[in-house]
């Protein structure tokens, strides 16, 4: 093999090792994204529920001093 199709070789290699490791990255990155978004969801559900819950309270609480 001709030494400069040799260094073509090798610079398609590292160019394409380079993409890869970009690619890693943005995956990475979106992974971590994705995480932040199931822990924000489930602490707005518990928020919720927690909500719910003292709603329901103030229901019975109204109905009983309503006298029932």
């Amino acid at each position: 093999m001709p030494l400069a199709r040799m260094f073509e070789v090798v610079e398609t290699l590292v160019s394409g090792l380079r993409g890869m490791t970009q690619q890693h990255d943005l995956f990475t990155d979106l992974l971590r994204a994705v995480d932040y978004m199931k822990a924000f969801a489930s602490q707005r559900k518990n928020s919720e529920n927690h909500l719910r819950l003292r709603l329901e309270e103030a229901e019975v609480s109204l109905s009983t001093a309503r006298g029932g």
